[in-house]
């Protein structure tokens, strides 16, 4: 077993001694970082992550969700068993857009922890190091804040792009305000289609949807790629929605109560209500869509595919067909998706799940990941039968990165939305 050692310059680190909620005779194995805010940013509602390559880049797992000290520092215990080689990690606030930057709020490079021989630790102690967190890019002038998703700057995009402000969301999102993003497929606007009605496919993470934006590891590229799949006849047209999440409160959002994590505050449900209330009803006054429910899909990647495909079995009136990737099924330990979806519930009638074989935070872990992610696709093949169009698909050499879900989002389209024959 290897245990890793931290090897920082002196403004990034410096070996301290355990103290406060880590009490000499509770010691266990593994590596406690303590990290000190100097932005004044982090609080209990909007606190900090460990996002790393163990953790398939999730810039708001909950596993890895730092807790308050005493002291007004943060920290959050690492286990190493079963880990044998460096790790690459920043500090978020839950979400790219709130990534730590440096002093002059310029980026930094990835914080690493090469590994060392298990012989150079204390048997039974963690090894603890101090961080500090001088900013946030969210802190730049003219950044996106994720509290206010609706800068009216234009978006980066091949296509026609559209805003439309909503209200509300789940959890502390109830009162926030925020902008759709309408992606809108090639002639639409033209005379001929006026009377043409369109289905619509909404992803959620809709930061990463269209655009790379700083401080985020990459897009979706949907604009992109639909607008080619399109003009090759693969897909029919189809307007594509981005759902922005609200930054801090991302995973309240995208996590349904029924888990039951006691140190998280979530309103899942709360989410679903503001899709189906909120979200769907303004994009089918506003635009040409066919409005029946076999005609529009819900998406998203990590949380955001969990919330997805927690939506289309709750509200099979309102989205018949899901976009399932990299979902969150597997926490803590445990599979997840056996109390949220049960065999006897309602599915989507088509439903597209995507997964890759290096997600995980071990090897161990990442192949457990996929059998959970292949009894998921096993349920929904069996509870929807012969009329159900279920495609599972895995990439052995994939990670949990937008630059993956963007390569499966061609299959995924053409599951969704295939040219009529």
């Amino acid at each position: 077993l290897i245990v890793l050692l931290v090897v920082f310059a002196a403004c990034h680190l410096a070996s301290a001694q355990p103290e406060g909620e880590i009490r000499p005779e509770n010691w266990p194995d593994g590596i406690l970082l303590v990290v000190k805010d100097e932005s004044g940013l982090v609080t209990n509602d909007s606190p900090l992550y460990f996002a790393s390559n163990w953790t398939g880049w999730d810039p708001g797992d909950p596993a890895y969700r730092l807790t308050g000290r005493s002291d007004l520092r943060w920290q959050v215990l690492l286990p190493t068993e079963g880990r044998d080689g460096p790790v690459r990690f920043k500090f978020t606030r839950g979400s790219w857009e709130t990534v730590e930057v440096s002093g002059e709020l310029e980026d930094i490079v990835d914080r690493t922890l090469p590994g060392v021989p298990r012989s150079d630790a204390v048997e039974g102690k963690p090894l603890v190091f101090e961080f500090t967190i001088p900013a946030f890019v969210d802190q730049r002038e003219g950044a996106a804040r994720p509290e206010t998703p609706s800068s009216g700057r234009a978006v980066d995009a091949v296509g026609v792009i559209k805003r439309l402000r909503v209200v509300g969301g789940g959890g502390a999102a109830h009162g926030v305000t925020r902008d759709l993003l309408v992606w809108l497929p090639p002639g639409y606007n033209e005379r001929t289609n006026a009377e043409r009605r369109y289905p619509v496919l909404y992803l959620h993470d809709g930061q990463n949807v269209f655009e790379h934006l700083p401080g985020v590891p990459g897009e979706w590229g949907a604009d992109e790629t639909a607008t080619r799949l399109i003009e090759e006849r693969v897909i029919e047209p189809t307007i594509i929605v981005g759902i922005p999440h609200t930054g801090a409160n991302r995973i309240a959002e995208y996590v349904p109560a029924e888990l039951g994590f006691d140190d998280l505050s979530v309103d899942g449900e709360g989410h679903v209500e503001f899709l189906c209330r909120e979200v769907v009803p303004r994009v089918d006054a506003a635009f040409r869509t066919d409005a029946r429910a076999q005609r529009r899909a819900v998406g998203g990647s990590s949380l955001g595919g969990l919330i997805s495909l927690y939506a289309a079995t709750r509200r099979p009136d309102v989205f018949g067909m899901a976009l399932v990737e990299s979902p969150s099924v597997y926490q803590r330990g445990r599979g997840i998706w056996q109390a949220l979806f049960p065999a006897d519930g309602d599915w989507p009638g088509v439903l597209f799940i995507g997964v890759g074989g290096h997600e995980g935070r071990t090897p161990e872990w990442a192949a457990e990941y996929v059998e959970q992610v292949r009894g998921l696709a096993a349920r929904a093949q069996e509870a929807g039968g012969s009329n159900a169009r279920v495609r599972l698909v895995i990439d052995p050499d994939a990670a949990h990165t937008e630059s993956a879900w963007a390569a499966r989002l061609p299959e995924a389209l053409a599951t969704l939305f295939p040219m009529p024959e």
